[in-house]
C-alpha cells in the first residue's frame, strides 16, 4: 500500500512538472523541485517524530522564503 501511494505521488509530481513546464513557469518549477530535501525533512518530522535542529529549521525557513521571493513578478 505504501508503495502504491509513493508511486501515485511520484506520478502526480511528474505530471505537475510537465504541466508547469508547458505553461512557461519553468524557473519557479525548477526551484520548487529542488526543495525535495525540505519536504523529506518535514515528512520525517511529522510521521517519524524526528527532531530538526535549529540550523535545519532555519534552512527550511530560508528555502521557503527564497521560493516566495523568486516566484514574485519582477
Amino acid at each position: 500500500l505504501v508503495g502504491c501511494v509513493a508511486g501515485v505521488g511520484d506520478l502526480g509530481g511528474n505530471l505537475f512538472f510537465v504541466l508547469a513546464s508547458d505553461e512557461g513557469e519553468l524557473p519557479v518549477v525548477i526551484v520548487l523541485t529542488s526543495l525535495y530535501p525540505v519536504v523529506t525533512a518535514i515528512l520525517a518530522r511529522v510521521f517519524l517524530h524526528e527532531r530538526l535542529s535549529p540550523l535545519r529549521l532555519a534552512g527550511v525557513a530560508l528555502a521557503i522564503v527564497g521560493v516566495v521571493l523568486i516566484s514574485l513578478p519582477a
